[in-house]
């Protein structure tokens, strides 16, 4: 074996370890699509600069010829590096626009290596970027294929979709989802004398291949929504064996969405206004959705709310006697985790005993109502979730007392959240 050669099996074996060391969690969705020889094109999308190369090396189990930026190779050491795992230069115009003529020659050393039998991947957005979803896919990858199927090569195109929990985070997980292979031949052949027209069509097809395999939302907008379902939406007991239950829930949310939008968009914008409403109304109180007393209950939001007490307790006069009465926003109380602070920074008894009031609430069990049947109206789901909480609280107080506040509070929270549910998997994968 050639020097060159054998330091990239040690570099690939290296850097594949390192990556499994960092994310111990990856799992791999469709593997049985990916050729375990002959030529392919692997497309996916570029969510995490250096590493996404070593995932891609690691989901499909052989040897990539990756395009990399130009500059790269110029460093010492890590240019001799990337030469070694058969990396190619690739000319962009922000780094160097009287080079970029040097690209076609790039992507021409790509479809060689596709008539050798050999795999190549490229990232066709072009650039790294850190927006969860797929960004304007760019000719490149049509343009290796055209030359490729000019030159001989039989070859097919494989999506990856590269989905990470928390791509910064050490030790979290990641979603790899192989998509169905795409016959770029046959479009060139069904557009013999038409190659700019075939490049555009295969183009398109990749864009949509990707957008089926990653977290991917048509409309940034709606990206707030996204992380608050996320939140309202934990996994259920079966789920949490899955490591990667929240990236799946996530999935799902997205698609149901993009339904909507699609779909139903009137009542998706209906839907936008409720959740700013009720994002505004959280805001209020100093509170997001992601606040412990907002997402957590039972133990671990005992825990999480008296580890904050601390030892002596400032008592004022008159706090002990006067009891005061729940104020006119119940949805504080029942949503309460950061309360008012004196000048001296010591929470007032009134507001321990609200915060240890939730915590009994939430720890003696939460009443969770059965869901809704109403599943083609999942976004009414939304709207129970939203909509403010003070009649129905004023109603427990009145007919049953006080001790039920929250727990009719959170009851009709957790109807909202399954219709939500229920309406994310059904359109996650519309007929």
């Amino acid at each position: 074996m050639k020097p060159l050669a054998l330091i990239g099996n040690v570099a690939r074996w290296g850097v594949r370890k390192a990556l499994c060391f960092y994310y111990p969690r990856i799992e791999i969705e469709g593997r049985e699509r990916v050729p375990k020889t002959g030529a392919v094109l692997f497309v996916a999308n570029h969510p995490n600069s250096l590493m996404d190369p070593a995932l891609i090396g690691y989901t499909v189990g052989r040897p990539v010829h990756f395009f990399a930026k130009a500059p790269l190779f110029d460093v010492p050491v890590f240019g001799s590096l990337m030469s070694a795992l058969g990396m190619v230069p690739a000319y962009r115009g922000q780094d160097d626009k009287a080079q970029v003529r040097k690209n076609l020659e790039t992507l021409d050393v790509g479809a060689k290596y596709l008539q050798k039998g050999e795999a190549v991947g490229i990232f066709p957005e072009g650039k790294t970027h850190d927006r969860e979803g797929v960004e304007q896919v760019r000719s490149g990858a049509a343009r290796i294929a055209s030359a490729a199927v000019q030159g001989g090569a039989a070859f097919v195109i494989v999506p990856l979709g590269l989905n990470y929990e928390r791509k910064e985070r050490f030790r979290s997980s990641i979603w790899v989802r192989v998509g169905e292979p795409i016959d770029a031949a046959k479009i060139f052949r069904d557009l013999p004398d038409e190659e700019r027209k075939a490049m555009r069509v295969l183009t398109e097809k990749i864009d949509s291949q990707l957008k089926q395999v990653v977290i991917h939302l048509q409309e940034d907008r709606w990206q707030p929504m996204l992380d608050e379902l996320d939140v309202l939406l934990p996994a259920t007991v079966e789920e949490k064996s899955d490591p990667i239950s929240n990236l799946r829930q996530r999935k799902r949310l997205a698609d149901a969405i993009n339904y909507f939008l699609a779909n139903d968009r009137s009542r998706a914008e209906e839907m936008t206004a409720a959740t700013e409403q009720h994002r505004t109304q959280l805001a209020a109180h100093g509170l997001t959705i992601s606040s412990a007393s907002v997402r957590m209950s039972g133990p671990a939001l005992a825990w999480k709310l008296t580890k904050e007490i601390p030892g002596p307790v400032a008592i004022h006069r008159g706090n002990i006697a006067s009891h005061r009465a729940v104020p006119d926003y119940p949805h504080y109380r029942a949503l309460h985790q950061v309360p008012r602070t004196r000048d001296h920074g010591a929470k007032s008894f009134d507001d321990w005993h609200s915060d240890l009031r939730i915590v009994v609430c939430r720890c003696v069990g939460i009443y969770r109502a059965p869901s809704r049947c109403m599943v083609c109206v999942a976004l009414d789901g939304a709207h129970a979730i939203c909509r403010s909480r003070s009649a129905a609280l004023r109603l427990a107080r009145q007919a049953r007392g006080p001790g039920v506040v929250e727990r009719t509070a959170n009851a009709n929270v957790s109807t909202g959240v399954a219709a939500i549910a229920q309406g994310a998997s059904r359109f996650a994968q519309p007929a």
